[in-house]
Order: C-alpha cells, then sequence, then structure tokens
C-alpha cells in the first residue's frame, strides 16, 4: 500500500492525459489502455500533477467534499495504488509541490464524498498501439503488416 508521505507525478511520457471539465482521460501509450477518472479521482490527479504528498491530497478532498475523514484517507491510498499499478504515475522523491487551490465553497455548500474512481478501457489499445508510420500494410494506416512468417 502507498506510504501517505510518499509524492508521485505522472508518468510522461508513456502517460498522456487531458482534463475536460470534470473528467480527466488518460492513455497509457505503453499498453494502449485508456482510463477515465470521475470528479473525485480527477481532484486527486490535480494533487499528483502538482507532486502534492497523498497525505496533501487526502486532506484537500476532506476539506472540499462532505466526508468521513478515515474513509477519504483508505480510498486514496487504494486509488493511488490502484494508478501505480497501472504504470500511470511514478514515485517523485524530488519534486517541489506547487501550491494547491485554495477552497472556494462554504461547509455547508460541499458534495459528497464520493470514492475515486479509475475507469479502465481496453477496446481501442490495438489502434493506440499502432504505429502510423511504420507498422502498416500496402494498405496503408490502420491496417497491419500480417506477424513475421504468415
Amino acid at each position: 500500500m502507498p506510504d501517505g508521505s510518499l509524492r508521485y507525478r505522472p508518468n510522461t511520457p508513456k502517460v498522456i492525459y487531458e482534463t475536460y471539465d470534470d473528467e480527466v482521460i488518460l492513455i497509457n501509450m505503453d499498453s494502449g489502455n485508456y482510463y477515465s477518472l470521475n470528479r473525485t479521482a480527477g481532484r486527486a490527479w490535480a494533487g499528483i500533477e502538482r507532486h502534492a504528498t497523498t497525505q496533501e491530497i487526502a486532506q484537500e478532498l476532506r476539506r472540499d467534499y462532505a466526508c468521513d475523514g478515515v474513509q477519504v484517507e483508505e480510498e486514496l491510498l487504494r486509488f493511488v495504488k490502484e494508478l501505480h499499478q497501472e504504470g500511470l504515475i511514478v514515485p517523485d522523491e524530488e519534486a517541489t509541490p506547487a501550491p494547491a487551490a485554495s477552497a472556494t465553497v462554504t461547509a455547508a455548500q460541499r458534495p459528497p464524498f464520493d470514492a475515486p474512481v479509475l475507469q479502465k478501457f481496453s477496446d481501442m489499445a490495438d489502434l493506440l498501439l499502432l504505429d502510423p508510420i511504420h507498422d502498416v500494410d500496402e494498405n496503408g494506416w490502420p491496417h497491419q503488416p500480417p506477424p513475421p512468417g504468415k
């Protein structure tokens, strides 16, 4: 299980990602899998981008959501472990964290805490792993050449 005092960073350039409103989309260019993060996971990802420790991220989530502090810590550590197992983040011992944004909602306005969710998709892995310049047959992209010996 990840230690709450560790810092992580996105595993770039192997992982590319983009944020759209409250959703974060990640693509692991080594596996071809792509991922979607729910709103809470997107907030945790923003902390990872800033090189915050998991303790700092948990503190921000407790500040921004109506929640049980123990539940936040457990769910965040589970989520970080899952990100690490998927190769989406790597430990970053040398990073200096950027400051977090301050809270913009009052305690009464905080939404309920939902566990951070990493949704994995592998249906496009073959296309995402296809090198459009080198790994094509005479028909061009996206047609792969047959395996050697066939």
